[in-house]
């Protein structure tokens, strides 16, 4: 049987030194970033701008005054001022790994290289079976009850999914059950299902959703509102 062409691409020596040698140079430059660090006072006014522009262009400002630079060291973020801080939410979301870890370097060169990094309904690369089989390994061996896992680019869509899949199993469904002060993303339908009205300002209501408050350690038989309706309380 011949190789594929792929394999032979992912098996090329010079693709293998060159993943060594980019490892290496993260490695070398990141290792420079040993704590916090005030911001250049000459990248100053440039990095005001920049945050002014960027804001302006996107309608809204940051969260936070906050361009990274492109380099960090685990909790060690570098910013474009030049200044060098300490990130524990390391970036939220799916960073679980920290900043510039060579794990997701490697990875993002596997990807490169994998054609598309796109895998969605129409196309998917073999590499996907073996993560589905692996994910629901990792599920059955936790205990979970799950027979299928459905490939998608991003948690929102994983839950946007979920919900199709929720209401199409109980037909005849409505509404939906979210804890208070939840977040659960901000396309049309998740912004309902999140507890946050102002997410929702202006958006028309396409999904229905009765909030009730998660387990109250200090309460564990009941929860009661302000009104002093009685409410289900669920626990984790």
């Amino acid at each position: 049987m011949a190789t594929l062409i792929a394999d032979q691409l992912a098996s090329d020596p010079r693709v293998l030194e060159a993943r060594k040698l980019l490892t290496a140079a993260l490695r070398d430059h990141q290792c420079k970033l040993t704590g916090i660090q005030a911001a250049d006072s000459a990248r100053a006014a440039d990095y005001a701008k920049i945050i002014a522009d960027f804001s302006q262009a996107r309608a809204g400002g940051l969260y936070f005054p906050y361009l990274g630079s492109g380099l960090g060291n685990g909790a060690l973020v570098e910013l474009a001022d030049g200044s060098v801080k300490y990130d524990f939410i390391s970036g939220i979301g799916v960073h679980y790994l920290g900043h510039s870890h060579t794990l997701l370097l490697n990875s993002g060169i596997s990807a490169a290289l994998s054609d598309t990094v796109m895998q969605g309904n129409l196309q998917q690369n073999r590499n996907s079976t073996p993560v589905v089989s692996l994910l629901l390994q990792m599920a059955k061996a936790a205990g979970a009850r799950l027979e299928h896992c459905f490939l998608t680019t991003s948690g929102a869509m994983a839950n946007e999914n979920a919900l199709k899949l929720m209401f199409q199993r109980k037909p005849g469904s409505t509404r939906m059950l979210a804890f208070e002060h939840g977040f659960c993303g901000r396309t049309m339908a998740l912004s309902q299902i999140t507890d946050k009205p102002q997410y929702r300002a202006g958006l028309p209501s396409t999904l229905p959703v009765d909030y009730i408050p998660f387990f109250d350690t200090s309460d564990p038989k009941v929860c009661i509102d302000i009104r002093g309706n009685m409410r289900a309380c669920v626990s984790n």
